[in-house]
């Protein structure tokens, strides 16, 4: 695939110019790094973190439940 779209532009792999440009999107490391912090401060706070932690863990189940329903 690569080669159609090079010869089709007479370019060889040697004439590619290394770049990068910003796309806007999702910022999904923010998340990940969010959602880790998140679950270790819970995990310290023990107790206190219980309900919160109960919340989580209905809300994933529920979300499992709708995943379930829209697959079947």
């Amino acid at each position: 695939m690569i080669y159609f779209l090079l010869a089709a532009k007479n370019l060889t792999m040697m004439d590619w110019e290394i770049g990068h440009k910003y796309v806007s999107g999702t910022n999904i490391l923010g998340l990940v790094v969010f959602a880790t912090v998140l679950g270790i401060t819970l995990a310290k706070m023990a107790e206190k973190g219980k309900p919160l932690l109960i919340f989580f863990e209905s809300l994933g189940a529920a979300m499992l439940i709708i995943t379930y329903w829209v697959i079947w």
